[in-house]
């Protein structure tokens, strides 16, 4: 596996993936013990497992969100 990117979200869960010498995309959701406000996290981790034009495929329907705020 080459590259790891690491990222932690306003609330819930750290996202971690990492592209394989295949090409393919893994993302690990890590839900967080407890969340920002307190409370308890029972959520399980959520593994993907995403081929080349399944990463392309999210990427094209995740575009519809509009951009933050400055």
């Amino acid at each position: 596996m080459s590259v790891t990117i690491w990222q932690r979200d306003a609330d819930d869960y750290t996202f971690t993936s990492v592209v394989t010498a295949q090409g393919r995309v893994k993302v690990l959701l890590t839900p967080h013990a407890r969340t920002l406000d307190g409370r308890e996290n029972a959520r399980p981790r959520i593994l993907l497992d995403l081929s080349p034009d399944e990463v392309r495929g999210l990427i094209g329907v995740l575009d519809v969100l509009p951009d933050k705020p400055s």
